[in-house]
């Protein structure tokens, strides 16, 4: 439906609205959506001391939030660039500019949280590109979700339309070279360049030896400490981003904070205040449901 519409702001709007709406209304999935549509019920009612009908509000809300992620990721990959130039331009981008001011290097440090793998990477990229700053760099991990990355034909489109130039996205994939993708992010910040890595591809038993804290409610759960030791390690600036559901649009913020712990600790209130974006509270692993320290 998306793909075939004409350019202008209305039937643009009103496509987009009806494609976020398709994609919430499906009935429920017994087999995937009702097991985490449980498991964020529990976790929310444990950690945030949430009573049952407001755990249960907020377990549905992760649950629409997380089909509007796949309706975005369809659009990042389908939708006509006008549509998705769109839907970009919609997200407001808070603090970019502050954290930014300096020639150096800056580490973006974020979480699976909302629709992370597209709004938040594309408006950053767009964001970065309107501002002369230099295209920031994201570590992706495409064993973890393979559509983390637009394809190559699909970035060449999106750019021959001036969603942003071609060069404003670098996407460093560690599932095909661990080593050399932390390397090339040292590079980049040596460079001046901004880099975005989300923080919690998986969580670490609580015992897990140099993992990172992220403070969730009543709950402290293990990250790895891959942000930390880039952090240290290049001597850059360190900022937290989120980005979540802003009216019918969309807001990211960027909050600077004095390394990746203080990233790490924002988030996790942003997580506490701001429940249903995070993706953690629906997602099937162990370690989310060990006993609490």
């Amino acid at each position: 439906m998306a793909t075939e519409l004409v350019a202008g702001p209305e039937p643009l709007r009103r496509a987009y609205a009806a494609a976020r709406l398709t994609g919430r209304s499906a009935p429920l999935d017994p087999r995937f959506e009702e097991p985490a549509l449980a498991r964020a019920r529990r976790r929310l009612a444990a950690w945030l001391g949430l009573d049952p009908p407001d755990a249960d509000e907020q377990a549905r809300r992760c649950l629409l939030l997380q089909r509007d992620r796949r309706v975005h990721e369809v659009l990042a990959l389908r939708a006509r660039p006008a549509l998705l130039r769109r839907l970009v331009d919609g997200v407001a981008v808070d603090g970019l500019d502050a954290a930014a001011s300096s020639r150096s290097g800056l580490l973006l440090v974020s979480l699976h949280y909302g629709p992370y793998t597209t709004l938040l990477w594309l408006a950053l990229a767009r964001a970065a590109s309107a501002r002369l700053l230099p295209p920031p760099t994201f570590l992706l991990d495409r064993t973890l979700d393979p559509c983390l990355a637009l394809p190559p034909d699909r970035s060449a489109q999106l750019a021959e339309s001036g969603l942003f130039p071609g060069s404003a996205l670098d996407l460093v994939d560690a599932a095909t070279t661990p080593v050399g993708a932390w390397r090339r992010l040292r590079e980049a910040l040596a460079a001046g360049r901004t880099v975005v890595v989300f923080a919690d591809p998986l969580f670490l038993p609580a015992a897990a030896p140099r993992a990172l804290p992220l403070p969730i409610g009543a709950r402290t759960l293990r990250v790895p400490r891959g942000v930390d030791w880039i952090a240290r390690s290049s001597g850059c600036r360190v900022a937290g981003v989120a980005v979540a559901p802003d009216g019918d649009e969309h807001r990211l913020t960027v909050v600077p904070t004095a390394d990746a712990r203080g990233a790490l600790a924002w988030l996790g209130r942003r997580v506490a205040e701001q429940p249903a974006p995070w993706e953690g509270w629906m997602r099937d692993q162990a370690n989310l449901d060990a006993p609490a320290e």
